[in-house]
């Protein structure tokens, strides 16, 4: 039996692994269930998606590994998952961290 400290360490690393490269999502189902809200079109969403999924493929490695993670997650949790999803989380994480800080 895998104790729990090995466990999260076995699942931490498969976390890792997993957003060292852009992960494959199946869009087609969430521009099916865009595309029933009008004014919805399946291959008007469809080209956006292909259009977010070039963009990462092209800058994922500048995007912090916490935060490809935590996008990842993210972007696929509710079981419609979006590269544009995944795109704009990890553009307002990066951006974010540009902020100054102005604490109180």
């Amino acid at each position: 039996m895998i104790g729990p400290s090995l466990s999260a360490l076995l699942l931490g690393s498969q976390l890792i692994a997993v957003a060292d490269t852009v992960p494959k999502l199946d869009v087609a189902r969430s521009c099916r269930a865009a595309a029933m809200v009008p004014p919805g079109n399946m291959d008007s969403c469809m080209k956006d998606e292909r259009s977010a999924q070039t963009a990462l493929s092209g800058s994922w490695a500048k995007f912090a590994k916490g935060d490809r993670a935590a996008c990842t997650q993210q972007a696929t949790v509710v079981g419609l998952p979006s590269y544009v999803g995944l795109l704009t989380c990890l553009q307002m994480a990066r951006d974010a961290r540009k902020l100054p800080d102005k604490r109180l």
